[in-house]
């Protein structure tokens, strides 16, 4: 995850937005995916969009709101950093 992390460092580094939606935490269970970007970037949920998800959908409609979540750089964290 670290070459993961400087990767996205220096997207950003280089004026690159960058951005996470709410499902990139789904099967995230021991939240290692949020705490390293928590640990390494400033998260700002800058918005939301209506999603549906059609697991078993025959059964039941199952609509939520999905956050958009931009990343920047943290300040006081080296590139050099990562999980």
């Amino acid at each position: 995850m670290r070459e993961w992390v400087r990767g996205v460092r220096k997207l950003l580094e280089n004026g690159t937005p960058v951005y996470a939606v709410g499902s990139a935490f789904t099967y995230d269970h021991r939240w290692r995916l949020r705490k390293t970007l928590q640990a390494q970037f400033q998260l700002e949920r800058i918005g939301s969009h209506l999603t549906e998800d059609y697991h078993r959908s025959e059964l039941h409609s199952a609509f939520y709101d999905s956050p958009l979540i931009r990343l920047s750089v943290l300040p006081g964290v080296g590139s050099g950093s990562g999980e």
